[in-house]
């Protein structure tokens, strides 16, 4: 016999738990209901099999009360539509019957998925301890369940690599940070060794011996560790190692990985900065000092012309030391967000005009202007100056005799402004560090410059949400393509 079952939204309903009462006589479940109802739980009637399985759709039941002789569909067959659907196969069915008393009606029942077989006239309080019983456990599994849905959403949400190992070492669970992290699939790590991700430099005590000694002592570890992700890329982390549940079958290690890669890149890149810092400064502020000592003991002695060129050099100097220290604090400023940006609408023609007033070409360089003059792009006017200044001054000192800025080609959702020379261009050996602060080619050992001018074009470029790249022209010379956001983005 077989049955078409609709499904039926679950419905908000009132109360604890629900027992769902099946028998065909009305006055039984009102018998039923009377005995029942001291448990304080919610109470559902179905007069059938039919509509027991329909009940079954639309409500979480923990336990069913099922009358063996029904019209239609009885109990024995009820059970087994019940088992064998995935959402109601594991409510327990307790049979009561006042005429299938004979064994094998019994075994049938059992053998349906009965947890309890009883007969009319039952006890009353026997019939409610057997049904507290399975309240009670309903209640408990419900409750283990939300636990382990809040330990699985943890885990699979948790903003750090978290991982379950076992004592021997290969992967049983991992969440999705550490998948990201590693660039793997989690079914590519599971049951695979740890070891496999593991720089070889850095493989440590393997972890049957860490269970040994973790379980012995009940410490954590806390260590550095090189891993290796799929492109063959090393990764800097910090790994936490827990052992759980020591001299169980169920003994196992809860690992948490964390990236450090980029806060390590950051203090190394501080380190060299202030180093850098230092060794740019140190030069004028010699030069400062050594011509300050020279007048203070020679002054009364010198010519004109000798103090004069002191006071040249002290000006120069001094003035190339407050020059490297505000654009140290400028890019401080910027990377720590507290540069006050304003964006607002300007055409591209206004700012290269802008720039162009501020620092205007020496005698031996020549700027062509190629720019549309309708496009706009919303950008923070005195960081664009900056940007467009920096990238001309680097063009006087380091490029060709021709200055060429283009702008207006639209590329994705960015607008183009670029500034090319035809000179020798950036030496292969620097275009990778080109917009790090102090990197200098030989030529700045006679041409000079601080060394953070491009430096401070990457990050106010980024700060008005723009990019900026180099670019070497087929024909020799460089381009700088700086992209801003358009006014109609």
């Amino acid at each position: 016999m077989a049955i078409a079952l609709q499904h039926v939204p679950n419905e908000a309903s009132e109360g604890g738990a629900a027992i769902l009462l099946v028998d065909d006589r009305p006055e039984n479940l009102i018998a039923l209901e009377a005995v029942l109802r001291p448990l304080g739980q919610r109470l559902l009637r179905a007069s059938s099999g039919d509509e027991a399985l329909k009940t079954l759709l639309r409500e979480e039941v923990a336990v069913i009360l099922l009358d063996v002789q029904m019209p239609g569909l009885d109990g024995f067959e009820t059970a087994a539509y019940i088992k064998q659907i995935e959402r109601t196969r594991h409510i327990p069915i307790i049979f009561l019957t006042a005429i299938s008393k004979e064994s094998r009606h019994v075994f049938r029942g059992y053998s349906a998925g009965a947890v309890d077989y009883l007969f009319k006239p039952f006890d009353p309080d026997v019939l409610r301890s057997k049904v507290a019983v399975f309240i009670d456990l309903h209640e408990k599994s419900a409750a283990l369940a939300q636990s382990e849905e809040r330990f699985r959403k943890a885990f699979d949400h948790a903003p750090i690599g978290v991982a379950l190992v076992d004592t021997t070492g290969r992967w049983v669970a991992v969440n999705r940070a550490l998948g990201e992290l590693l660039g793997r699939e989690e079914a590519d790590l599971i049951e695979q060794p740890v070891d496999a991700v593991v720089s070889p430099d850095d493989l440590g005590p393997n972890f049957p011996f860490l269970a040994h000694e973790l379980g012995t002592s009940g410490r954590n570890i806390h260590r550095d560790l090189r891993l290796i992700r799929r492109d063959g890329a090393t990764i800097d982390a910090i790994v936490s190692i827990s052992f759980v549940n020591p001299g169980t079958p169920d003994a196992h290690f809860v690992v948490q990985l964390i990236d450090v890669s980029e806060r390590k890149r950051l203090e190394e890149f501080r380190e060299r900065f202030v180093a850098s810092a230092a060794h740019e400064l140190r030069t004028p502020a010699s030069v400062v000092a050594g011509t300050a000592s020279l007048l203070n003991k020679d002054g009364m002695k010198m010519s004109e012309a000798e103090l004069e060129r002191c006071f040249t050099l002290l000006e120069r100097q001094s003035k190339r030391m407050a020059e490297m220290v505000n654009r140290l604090l400028d890019l401080t400023r910027l990377r720590e967000g507290r540069m006050d940006i304003r964006p607002e609408k300007v055409t591209l023609d206004e700012l290269a005009q802008a720039a162009l007033e501020a620092a205007p070409p020496p005698d031996d360089k020549t700027i062509e202007l190629r720019i549309d003059p309708d496009v706009t792009v919303m950008a923070d006017r005195e960081c664009a100056d900056h940007i467009l200044t920096n990238l001309l001054m680097n063009a006087y000192r380091y490029g060709g005799p021709k200055i060429t800025i283009t702008g207006g080609r639209r590329i994705a959702d960015k607008v183009e402004l670029v500034v090319s020379d035809n000179g020798d261009g950036v030496p292969p050996e620097l275009i990778t560090r080109l917009f790090e602060p102090f990197t200098r080619g030989p030529a700045s050992v006679k041409i000079g410059g601080s060394g953070l001018g491009l430096a401070l074009v990457k990050s106010m470029t980024e700060a008005i949400g723009g990019q900026v790249e180099y670019a070497r022209r087929s024909r020799g010379g460089a381009s700088f393509i700086v992209r801003l956001v358009p006014a109609d983005a």
